[in-house]
């Protein structure tokens, strides 16, 4: 069990989290960098900060030109035209705070995983 949560520990970043995350001193743009080369998906909160932020928009055409497949979810009210055309055009989005889509359903996962609902 301890080699798999080691495992998990290397494969996702939280820049905000002291233990997995970056870490004062360190040079975050080369941690972004090297996280972004070698993970399998790149997950965006889209809000009205994160489109008017550069480095998000920099770190979003990092992932677009490594071909990472990105998951992007609004999670504020977001004016749609501030979200960078690069992104809309090609991927499509979640909008976590558009009520109309709310809705439950149960699955069922494979052998050994249970049921998610």
């Amino acid at each position: 069990m301890q080699r798999i949560e080691q495992h998990k520990a290397t494969r996702n970043i939280l820049d905000l989290d002291p233990e997995r995350g970056l870490r004062a001193g360190q040079r975050w743009q080369e941690a972004l960098k090297h996280t972004a080369e070698r993970c399998e998906l790149v997950v965006f909160l889209v809000s009205p900060a994160w489109t008017s932020s550069k480095w998000c928009l920099a770190e979003f055409l990092l992932a677009k030109s490594l071909n990472k497949p990105i998951f992007a979810a609004i999670v504020e009210p977001t004016d749609h035209d501030a979200i960078p055309t690069e992104m809309t055009a090609e991927w499509q989005m979640v909008d976590l705070t558009a009520r109309t889509r709310d809705y439950k359903t149960s699955v069922v996962l494979p052998p050994g995983d249970g049921v998610a609902s």
